[in-house]
């Protein structure tokens, strides 16, 4: 079973084979393959859900989940994974109102996909709706002073990417926080000396990707990383993207950037949406909430 494959029957509950894809139609078959949809049981009663909520001047849409009861709470936007071509806000809701129980707003984002909208499409997705949380989020309780990103996987290089140009530029922007990267993808250029095509990279960003693993909206690693919030990264030990996120944390500690990191032992890709299967996953979003509960409190000091 590839690695792929081991991972992704952990999520789904049983053996499941994940075969590479080897062209963009196998991309947009895959996009209805193996969802999260089956996760959203049990939900935090304590939270409630506004699902699709039209964020900014293109129909953006997100689900924000807000406990009961909030009140100038800080907040989170979130990038969900799913390599830039697949998943979405619903796939991830558990886990976001995970996080909002713990007390936070969260703003789970629609972001749009690959091939459709390739990039920048989703990145810009990701800045457009910071703007937008600055703007509305007090009518969901939260408070547009006290903002963080996060992302999983590829909505990880989504929310560092976006990180580097709302912090480039604070003038023109709102301000970010704290950041957290779950198990992304930081760095394309170790990737593209693998010879031969890649769909899921010619699907996000063309055909010529390998001329573009130098930019830092591509490659987050490569951004001013001196001008980052406070980051908190988070991998599992078994995961193909440890290293990509060892990488980023040297690159942040050497940036002087104040850098957390987290390697849970056992954990593979996406652990945190199955804490019934992994046994460090529920400590270690207890341990993510905690940090990110803290360092936004901070901005009241």
């Amino acid at each position: 079973m590839n690695p792929m494959s081991v991972w992704v029957s952990q999520v789904m509950g049983h053996p499941v084979e994940v075969p590479f894809p080897a062209s963009i139609d196998d991309l947009l078959f895959d996009r209805g393959q193996n969802r999260f949809l089956h996760l959203n049981v049990d939900l935090p009663a304590s939270v409630d859900v506004h699902e699709g909520v039209v964020i900014g001047e293109r129909s953006l849409t997100a689900e924000i989940y807000v406990p009961h009861g909030a009140q100038d709470l800080p907040v989170l936007l979130f990038a969900h994974g799913g390599a830039w071509f697949k998943g979405s806000a619903e796939d991830e809701r558990k886990l976001g109102m995970q996080i909002a129980e713990k007390g936070l707003v969260v703003v789970n984002l629609d972001y749009a996909l690959a091939p459709e909208f390739p990039f920048p499409a989703g990145l810009d997705d990701v800045v457009e709706a910071v703007h937008w949380i600055a703007g509305n989020i007090t009518g969901f309780g939260g408070s547009p002073g006290r903002i963080a990103l996060a992302g999983a996987s590829a909505g990880g290089n989504l929310a560092a990417a976006a990180a580097g140009v709302l912090c480039a530029d604070p003038a023109a922007h709102p301000r970010v926080s704290a950041l957290v990267l779950l198990y992304g993808i930081y760095d394309l250029g170790p990737i593209a000396h693998f010879p031969g095509p890649n769909p899921v990279f010619e699907s996000y960003l063309g055909e010529n990707w390998r001329d573009r693993v130098s930019d830092p909206r591509v490659s987050p690693i490569q951004a001013d990383l001196q001008r980052f919030p406070p980051t908190y990264v988070s991998c599992g030990s078994e995961d193909q993207a440890l290293g990509l996120s060892l990488a980023m944390v040297g690159a942040l500690a050497g940036a002087g950037v104040e850098v957390t990191v987290s390697v849970v032992a056992g954990a593979n890709h996406v652990f945190l949406n199955i804490p019934d299967v992994i046994p460090g996953a529920a400590p270690e979003l207890d341990r993510i909430t905690a940090w990110l509960v803290a360092r936004l409190s901070a901005e009241d000091d």
